[in-house]
């Protein structure tokens, strides 16, 4: 590991610019959901068009942005991932050069040219992935508590309290369709997290995260199946619980 740390000094620049770009996406997509709000409640609540359509500029203008952000990031991380990859088979091959005939016979042909190719395009990929994706999911978790407490101090706070003591959850069979959908959003759901136990949900927009997770607290309930909470479903629980 430090042998391939040697070699990405060569890119500090793209592998700080990398993640930085990616951090502003998050920070666009984390707005999102404000300027949303700001359209339902001011624009909406009032019938101002004028209003709402200046915020729906703003989320094109935000997912144009993001979306710069996210190429940018992916240029820089390419970048350093393939030079970091190439100056490594360089040495590589360099290394191999010098071996003797007798080295070269009990290594093999064919395992030198997998630590050429196979080795060092895994290296690669997993440099590109790790710039990128890496302090994503953090900044996501972390500037998404932020913006909890910019919308509702209260609930963010129980939110907040509910993480660390959430006893264990499970899903058996679940199945969930908004009403009026044609479609269901979550369908044959079936995991358990044990207490203690972390658990990361990814997916695309429009996946069913927000879903899943709002079934836990019961602010939909499940159209087919059982939420647990500690071995209760959560359909049986008081309001105060």
């Amino acid at each position: 590991m430090r042998t391939v740390l040697s070699y990405l000094k060569q890119y500090r620049r793209e592998s700080i610019l990398a993640p930085a770009f990616k951090m502003l996406e998050v920070l666009f997509d984390l707005l999102v959901p404000l300027v949303v709000a700001q359209m339902i409640d001011v624009g909406v609540a009032s019938g101002d068009r004028v209003y709402i359509l200046q915020r729906v500029l703003l989320l094109i203008g935000f997912a144009f942005l993001g979306m710069a952000c996210s190429f940018t990031a992916q240029y820089f991380a390419a970048k350093a991932s393939v030079g970091t990859a190439a100056s490594l088979r360089q040495a590589v091959y360099s290394h191999i050069q010098s071996l003797s005939y007798g080295e070269l016979d009990r290594l093999g042909t064919g395992t030198l040219i997998t630590r050429l190719t196979d080795d060092i395009n895994q290296i690669q990929n997993g440099l590109n992935l790790a710039l990128r994706l890496l302090l994503r999911s953090p900044l996501i978790v972390f500037g998404a508590m932020v913006m909890a407490f910019t919308v509702n101090v209260s609930c963010a706070l129980i939110f907040a309290a509910a993480i660390p003591v959430l006893a264990a959850v499970e899903f058996s069979h679940v199945s969930f369709t908004y009403p009026g959908a044609a479609a269901p959003s979550l369908s044959g759901l079936d995991f358990r997290v044990e207490k203690g136990q972390t658990l990361g949900i990814i997916g695309g927009t429009g996946s069913g995260k927000t879903s899943l997770v709002n079934l836990i607290g019961r602010f939909y309930d499940a159209t087919e199946g059982q939420v647990l909470v500690n071995g209760k479903d959560v359909r049986s629980y008081k309001k105060g619980e």
